[in-house]
């Protein structure tokens, strides 16, 4: 759970130093005009993100834990069906 919360803290502080490093160089985030266009890139990288937690991190990084391997002295050996 402190995991999710500090994500989501990190989250918060990029995107506020994100608005105002914007905001220095003439660019308004939140405009009417520009709502359309963070709706989409919103939501393409949230499928991106799912697509990738998915596809690519858990069946690649996830198998560990999940008893594939077990202790036989110090070297990892895979288990014999």
């Amino acid at each position: 759970m402190k995991y999710i919360f500090g994500i989501l803290f990190t989250l918060v502080i990029l995107f506020i130093a994100t608005y105002f490093l914007l905001g220095m160089w003439g660019i308004r985030l939140l405009d009417a005009e520009n709502f359309n266009k963070i709706l989409w890139t919103t939501g393409i990288l949230t499928v991106t993100s799912i697509v990738l937690v998915c596809f690519v991190i858990i069946p690649f990084f996830g198998s560990g834990k999940h008893g594939n391997f077990e202790d036989k002295g110090k070297v990892a050996q895979r288990k014999i069906d």
